[in-house]
């Protein structure tokens, strides 16, 4: 909740926010990879991997931390991109995308719910999911830009303001 409330618009934060970021990544990988190589002898390999891996399973400290790490530098960059290409459709399309983003979520659960009801989702390869998430992407994409012409929120971000009274 810290991190919501900073100032993003002032380049200052970004950019401590940016190193910090950028070190606590760095130092928690080496930190992991170091615990890894010099314990495993004493606890054996696997625990050791599970104890101190950043690896998402099993979600253990390193991970969090690191993974959180990254996450905050990839949404500095992106808002140093942003800034860049500001009048560019494309960044103003993912811009609009992004505002919808708990309708899209919906969307995509519903999406997949579809698939699953037709017997799409079954024993699809690798390639077959990633065509399916780049159609749905692009399907997002062009919706979140038509619907965003005409009005303000996206249809579930609406209906979150009528009931909560903002």
């Amino acid at each position: 909740m810290w991190l919501g409330r900073l100032d993003f618009t002032r380049n200052d934060i970004r950019k401590k926010l940016l190193w910090y970021s950028s070190f606590t990544c760095i130092v928690l990988e080496g930190l992991s990879f170091f615990l890894i190589k010099t314990i495993s002898p004493y606890i054996g390999r696997d625990i050791a991997i599970y104890i101190f891996s950043t690896k998402p399973m099993p979600p253990n400290l390193f991970y969090i931390l690191s993974s959180s790490s990254t996450a905050i530098i990839v949404i500095i960059l992106c808002i140093y991109v942003t800034e860049i290409f500001t009048k560019n459709v494309i960044t103003k399309s993912l811009i609009l995308t992004g505002q919808m983003a708990l309708t899209h979520y919906i969307g995509h659960v519903l999406f997949l719910f579809v698939l699953a009801a037709g017997n799409l989702l079954g024993s699809q390869t690798l390639y077959i999911s990633l065509m399916w998430s780049i159609v749905f992407f692009i399907i997002v994409i062009i919706m979140s830009y038509i619907w965003r012409s005409r009005l303000t929120r996206g249809p579930i971000e609406l209906l979150m303001r009528k009931y909560s009274d903002q």
